[in-house]
Parts: C-alpha cells; sequence; structure tokens
C-alpha cells in the first residue's frame, strides 16, 4: 500500500476471508512512525483513494495441520484474525492466544470476546515483557506432531514464541510473521558476482548496491514491495553460493536449503558468485 506521506507499507488484512465486498485493515499509530502509519491516520479521509497492489499471501494456515495455535501480541493480532475466521469458517480446531499490557491498548477484544471466537480466546494481560515467559510456556508444551503454531507481534516476542515452540515440535510446524526488519550489527558489504544459470551471463554488484540494482543492469526487473526483507516479494531461486541472508521472512529450514534468497537485502557471505535460476 502507498500511504498518502509516500511511503510504501505492507498491513495484515484482518477481516473474514468469505467477505468480498471489502478488504479490512487494523494500522496502529505509531509514535515512533517514519510516516506510513502516522499519514494514514491523520491524512486519510472517507472517499479518499489508495494506492494497493495485489493481496499476498506468505503466511497461512498449513494444511497438513490437525490444530492450530494462534499466538499474537500487540497489533500482531491482525493477521491471525483472519486465521480465526478461516479456522471458524473450515470448523478447524484452533486456540487463539492474545497477549498484551492491557484491554485499553488491545485491539479486537470485543469482537474476539463473542461468538464465534469466545470459547476459543484467550486474552493474556502482562505487564512487562519479562512476564510473557511462563504462560507461553504453559501454551506450548501441550502442543504435539499435529499441531502447527502461527505467531505475529513484536520481533523479541516471536524470538520467544519460536524458541519455547521448537523444543516439542520441529522448527518447521511454527510459522511467523514479522512487521519489522531484521536488525544485524556490524554488518559489512563486500562485492560479488551474480551469474544468470539461463544465459551464462555476469554482472558484478558493488558493496553499496543491492542485487536487485544489479539484476536490473542486466534488464531483469524483480518485483518489490517492503525493501527491507520482510515482505518476501523479491523473493529468487539460487542455484549455488554463499547466501548472507539478511531478511526477516524466510523460515530457519528455508534458509539451512541455500535455494532462495530476498534480492532486496541478501547477498553473499564475503564475497564470491552467486548462480541464481534465472
Amino acid at each position: 500500500m502507498e500511504t498518502p506521506s509516500g511511503e510504501i507499507r505492507q498491513y495484515s488484512l484482518c477481516g473474514d476471508p468469505q467477505t468480498n465486498e471489502f478488504l479490512s485493515i487494523a494500522i496502529k499509530k505509531e509514535d515512533a512512525s517514519r510516516g506510513g502509519s502516522k499519514s494514514m491516520h491523520e491524512n486519510v479521509e472517507v472517499g479518499d483513494f489508495i494506492k494497493i497492489s495485489d493481496a499476498r499471501c506468505h503466511f497461512k494456515l498449513s494444511n497438513d495441520a490437525d490444530h492450530h495455535i494462534l499466538i499474537g501480541a500487540g497489533i500482531g493480532i491482525t493477521p491471525l484474525l483472519s486465521m480465526a475466521y478461516q479456522c471458524v469458517m473450515e470448523k478447524k480446531p484452533y486456540q487463539l492466544h492474545y497477549f498484551t499490557r492491557s484491554k485499553a491498548q488491545a485491539a479486537f477484544v470485543e469482537l474476539l470476546s463473542q461468538p464465534p471466537f469466545k470459547d476459543y480466546f484467550f486474552l493474556h494481560l502482562v505487564a512487562n515483557r519479562g512476564e510473557i515467559h511462563s504462560p507461553l510456556e504453559a501454551i506450548l508444551k501441550g502442543v504435539d506432531s499435529g499441531t502447527n503454531v502461527y505467531t505475529c507481534g513484536p520481533s523479541s516476542f516471536m524470538d520467544t514464541v519460536v524458541e519455547l515452540g521448537s523444543q516439542y515440535i520441529p522448527e518447521r510446524q511454527i510459522h511467523l510473521e514479522a512487521f519489522q526488519a531484521k536488525k544485524i550489527n556490524d554488518q559489512v558489504n563486500y562485492p560479488f558476482r551474480v551469474r544468470l544459470a539461463s544465459t551464462d551471463t555476469t554482472c558484478e554488484v558493488a558493496e553499496d548496491e543491492t542485487l536487485i540494482n544489479a539484476l536490473e543492469k542486466l534488464g531483469i526487473d524483480i518485483p518489490t514491495s517492503c525493501c527491507e526483507g520482510v515482505c518476501g516479494t523479491c523473493l529468487i531461486p539460487v542455484i549455488s553460493g554463499d547466501i548472507d541472508h539478511r531478511d526477516s521472512f524466510l523460515t530457519k529450514e528455508e534458509i539451512e536449503d541455500g535455494d532462495m534468497m530476498c534480492a532486496c537485502v541478501s547477498r553473499t557471505e564475503k564475497g564470491g558468485e552467486l548462480i541464481i535460476d534465472m
């Protein structure tokens, strides 16, 4: 979505998937907004036109799971609400756990406290970050091989969910959606070479440019959206090369497979050559 400030932002759809007359999103006005959320709150009025892209679904319920546990914190409740709608529609067993400091800071509590959600909705009021570990462990220690876990919220919260959940089920059964790019300390960019497998064409990627920029020189236009490694729009297939993954989109298993990368932020480790399936 292009916000009134001109910033491009991604927002989760949080409405009933059965409704196709309109799209529902929820945007928290951040005090430290970089321009996106602030402009949506202050500069959008009824009747305004907003430019959006086609909806993408990278964070979805697994068809292989018998039971779904949805765990959200803060505004991370938004994609999980849509998943809850789907579970109700398809009569899939689920639980929705919502962590927040107070009801006043929570979204959709009134909706989720009513049918058809109320019997599956659990609100956890936690005053500070140190209090989330115990209730999370109580939720996750009961999961089994037929259960998938889905989480969305602050990065530290999701890291805790993954850390605890992976003690009981394989990490591939834990799914997350990040709102913010991964912070990497002491990040060094090395120049590297990229080769197109289909044409054996190569070009150099300078230390001050992205792989997307370099591919443009070869006439290849890679779709982009966030340009921060969060949304997965710019995923490209990789045949060989040591990838320096700097995204917040790929799972640990996908990173270990080494056959795809987010071209907007990821590079190679200490230079070298990357061969991509293009």
